[in-house]
This record gives structure tokens, sequence and C-alpha cells, in this order.
């Protein structure tokens, strides 16, 4: 557990269309839940830029917003890793709409994180943004995202960490982060100290819960 901390849809007529594939898609083998129920399984590509999920049939691409995905994940062959994605109803900046939105899980646990690419109106350190839908360069820099902790059923930006997750993290192992933080903050960003800090947290109370368990007397038939 420890290892995981880790629409601009201008060129389709509607989500959900069929398109051809284009030579700069990347492709993994991945599955795909539509909101229906229905399971996909094969080729996939996430556009961050255009905000869809794309899935691929012969020569053809079938593309999907977040409004008829429930989930979609895909093996990451650059980063050797599984990339797992959950939509989310999520409330504007003015908070009075709500809008599906795909988030990717980066840490798991009782206490999760997911990431959403920042605004393309917003400084962005990328030399070119055509790059959103093949994201080798994207995934290297934490400030191109932007965290967001689901707390009680709510996602918390993580710039509110310190005020809104900490001192509840404090009270129940206060000791044990406290010298998990102190071995490995030098040098560290602040984005990846929160990151790993939640990540630890989230390990202490699944070990935690797993020696409940173990200890719990087994009852005689």
């Amino acid at each position: 557990m420890k290892r995981n901390v880790w629409l601009m849809i201008m060129w389709l007529t509607a989500a959900g269309s069929s398109v051809l594939a284009r030579d700069s898609d990347v492709w993994n083998q991945g599955e795909l839940v539509l909101m229906n129920g229905t399971e996909l399984k094969g080729d996939i590509d996430y556009n961050w830029k255009a905000g869809v999920v794309q899935y691929r049939e012969g020569n053809k691409i079938r593309a999907y917003s977040a409004y008829q995905v429930r989930a979609f994940r895909y093996f990451d062959d650059h980063q050797n890793v599984l990339r797992k994605f959950v939509t989310f109803d999520y409330a504007d900046k003015s908070g009075s709409r709500q809008r599906p939105l795909f988030l990717e899980e980066v840490v798991m646990g009782s206490l999760p994180v997911y990431r959403e690419v920042r605004s393309v109106h917003e400084p962005i350190k990328l030399k070119n943004l055509s790059m959103f839908n093949s994201d080798k360069e994207l995934v290297k820099d934490l400030a191109n995202f932007t965290y967001l902790v689901l707390l009680n059923g709510e996602l918390i930006n993580l710039n509110l960490f310190y005020r809104a997750m900490w001192p509840a993290l404090k009270e129940k192992y206060e000791a044990e982060l406290n010298r998990y933080a102190m071995r490995i903050q030098s040098d560290i960003a602040p984005t990846l100290l929160q990151l790993m800090l939640i990540n630890q947290y989230n390990y202490l109370t699944q070990h935690q819960t797993e020696e409940q368990e173990s200890n719990r007397p087994v009852g005689r038939e």
C-alpha cells in the first residue's frame, strides 16, 4: 500500500460518437464501466484536455464523457502502474452547480486522494498543451494537478490539508506521523509531503484493522 503514493470536445460531434483513430493517441489495455453498468474491455486512451475517455474498436474510437462513464482503468506501460479513474459530481468554483468529472485515484485507503489536471486557463508548466492526450510529460510534475481528498463524503482540496485534515490524523496517530514526517520531509515539496502523510495514515489505519481482525477470538461452532 505504501507504494501507491502516488468539454473542448470540438473535434467530437458528441461524446460517445465514433471517430477515426489518430496517430497521436496512446493506447493501453484497460476496462471501462458505463453508467448503465455495461463493461467494456480493450484499448483505452484518456484525453486530459478534452475530458473524454476513448475506447477503440478496430480502427475506430468510441469516445465517452464523464456523463456516461462510471469508472475506468488501464495499465500504464510508461509508468508501470495501474491507473484508476472514477467519476464524481464536483461543484464548480461558485459552488452553485454540480458537474460530473473524471478524477484519478492517486492514494488508496480510508482517506483516498484523487487528482484532476489544472484548468487550461491557468498557468501550467507545460510547453505544449496538446500533450494532454498523452500524459507522459504531464504526470512528471505534481504542480500540473489539483489534488482532492475524499473526507466524510466530500472532496476537499489538498491545500486545506493542515486546517481540515491534519488535526484529525494527528489525534489518531500523532507520534507515528510526526516520526514519519521528520524522517522524510527534507527537500520534499509540500504537496508530495502531504500525499505521503495521508498515505502513511492509510497504511497505519489498515495495519491496525488487520491486527484487530487477527486478534479477534474465533467463535466455537
